[in-house]
């Protein structure tokens, strides 16, 4: 995948570079030429309505894109102007707009200069809220594809979109995946096995959870007890362990754990569900089924216990 964003971000950087007049007078040109194609390698499908919704309606007006989640509602919403157009100016009204809808994330965008913010960290500066500002006319085309990972499909729909780091240099070579952030450090002695993860003496509670292969993109953060099972169902969704043909599970003989519908065997409605992906999640459960339930959904899945491992 990140190959492809590279040289995408190339190619739309030499477009830039050679159509800058005609793109600048026209936004729509901006647009077809410039945001959609990158949405696109972002795996945003700005064909498909169920994936973006162009026009999108807003308090007080329209967004040209929303981003949708699983459930329909926007994560994001973004709005284009034409090449060279400075999209600072319309900071507060995106935010404004997004945190009147309840939407996390506020993009703008003119084709070249790309910005994110999170829409409800209201206590911090404007500018400790951007957590996505990147170039694509300066490059390296490595340096843009790294940052713009916040604003990939499978990251901005997971629990906690994390932004990725920067290289200490840029490479002629894109990498397979971004390293992993430096509060989530590869060295082993921060991990330990899901399969010898005991509740009842663990203290403090794990703050991550990541998976074999490629734990750089597969690290759910944990900030909550019972966020662990959400946690873990995220990342077999995300490796493509769990899907929607193997998505039922049982935690008993009338109740489930995981499930096509928020309903239990019993006829009775999830206390607590969670939406995944066409899955529903029961999260209402004791701190020692949280962790049991998690590990009988890994194993579940065909996969080790000991291979998933938890952050101390």
């Amino acid at each position: 995948m990140l190959d492809e964003l590279v040289g995408q971000i190339e190619t739309l950087a030499e477009r830039i570079g050679s159509h800058r007049d005609v793109l600048g007078k026209n936004e729509m040109h901006t647009r077809m030429a410039l945001v959609d194609p990158l949405l696109q390698a972002l795996e945003w499908d700005t064909s498909d309505p169920q994936v973006v919704s162009a026009e999108y309606a807003v308090h007080g007006g329209r967004a040209d894109y929303a981003l949708l989640g699983d459930d329909g509602k926007p994560v994001a919403i973004i709005e284009a102007k034409k090449l060279g157009e400075p999209v600072d100016h319309h900071v507060h009204q995106m935010l404004n707009y997004a945190n009147a809808e309840g939407i996390p994330y506020a993009g703008l965008t003119d084709g070249n200069h790309w910005h994110l913010y999170d829409v409800f960290e209201g206590a911090r500066p404007i500018q400790d809220r951007r957590v996505l500002k990147v170039q694509l006319a300066e490059g390296p085309a490595v340096k843009c594809a790294l940052s713009l990972l916040m604003l990939w499909k499978p990251n901005l729909l997971s629990s906690d979109p994390m932004p990725a780091p920067q290289p200490a240099q840029p490479s002629t070579r894109a990498p397979q995946a971004p390293s992993p952030p430096a509060s989530m450090p590869n060295d082993r002695t921060d991990w330990f096995p899901l399969s010898d993860f005991n509740p009842a003496t663990a203290k403090p509670w794990p703050t991550a959870v990541r998976f074999p292969d490629s734990p750089h993109l597969h690290v759910k953060r944990i900030s909550k007890q019972k966020e662990l099972l959400r946690a873990v169902a995220e990342g077999l969704i995300q490796a493509g362990k769990l899907t929607t043909g193997n998505g039922t599970l049982k935690s008993g003989r009338a109740r489930y754990i995981v499930h096509h519908t928020p309903t239990h065997q019993n006829g009775g409605s999830f206390q607590s569900p969670v939406q995944l992906r066409g899955l529903f999640l029961e999260t209402s459960n004791a701190f020692a089924q949280t962790v049991e339930y998690a590990k009988r959904l890994v194993e579940h899945c065909g996969m080790d216990t000991g291979q998933v491992e938890l952050r101390w």
